[in-house]
């Protein structure tokens, strides 16, 4: 996927010409000039007489600002906040978006606000960004979002020969198939979720049902147990007696009629 040509290295030391700068950025020299008045670039000339020459990273910063204010309008000043977060000691963006188009062959892009939010990333992860919410806020707020492959590109046709980046198609089906497959186990693990679920939710259903079933029973039953009970102590309506239960202090018809044949079998053979 990465190219052949040295890129980073044969660039890494070059300078740049006003013509250059012109070619890549699309600045005259009278912008340049204005640009410079109003602090958008470093007003370092300590390179002797005449233009100034610039290094790969203030021309990248310059395309970048440049591209801003011509897609956007947005006024000179505004961009020196870019150039200065750019321009940082240790800082090289251009490095950053030429290693992630050559070697993994991604999109770059930037966003920023212009005031406190610079995030040059490959578009993988400014999805990622609006994922986790990062955007989220109460306050109104506004980004602009600038596609980079592009000024890499015209960067590196100041190098003779010309290089150009392109972007691999192939890896971003490859993505689009690795996420499919992850949706697609996604979905089936929810659906067996959603089916083991259901089967716990009707298994626990009908056993409260059961539990309230014999709680039922139960209480048919002890309902039914002490109707027998009273029905046991009271004569039918047939005439015949129900046998006795005995209670404590009660006792059965069918006792009483024993007990008053044996006073009358102790009366006759007291008689006699």
């Amino acid at each position: 996927m990465s190219t052949e040509q040295p890129t980073l290295d044969v660039l890494k030391d070059a300078e740049f010409k006003p013509a250059d700068v012109k070619a890549a950025a699309g600045l005259s020299y009278k912008v340049l000039n204005d640009w410079e008045r109003k602090g958008v670039f470093p007003t370092d000339k300590g390179r002797g007489a005449g233009w100034r020459k610039f290094t790969l990273r203030e021309v990248f910063a310059l395309m970048v600002c440049s591209e801003i204010r011509q897609r956007f309008g947005v006024p000179v000043e505004s961009l020196r906040w870019i150039k200065a977060f750019m321009l940082k000691e240790g800082a090289n963006h251009f490095n950053y978006a030429v290693e992630t188009i050559d070697k993994y062959g991604f999109a770059v892009w930037l966003l920023t606000d212009l005031k406190e939010t610079f995030i040059m990333d490959t578009d993988l992860e400014m999805e990622e960004l609006l994922h986790l919410g990062f955007l989220r806020g109460a306050s109104p707020k506004g980004f602009i979002l600038l596609s980079i492959n592009p000024l890499v590109n015209r960067l590196l046709q100041c190098h003779k020969p010309p290089i150009k980046l392109k972007i691999q198609d192939r890896i971003y089906v490859k993505l689009r198939a690795i996420n499919s497959e992850d949706m697609q186990n996604t979905i089936r693990q929810n659906v067996r979720f959603v089916r083991k679920s259901a089967v716990q939710f009707k298994k626990s259903s009908r056993q409260g049902i059961g539990r309230v079933n014999d709680a039922g029973r139960k209480g048919a039953v002890g309902r039914l147990a002490s109707q027998h009970a009273k029905a046991m102590d009271k004569p039918r309506s047939s005439g015949i007696t129900a046998p006795s239960v005995e209670q404590p202090g009660v006792r059965s018809k069918s006792r009483r009629r024993i007990a008053n044949a044996d006073v009358r079998t102790m009366q006759t053979n007291l008689g006699r």
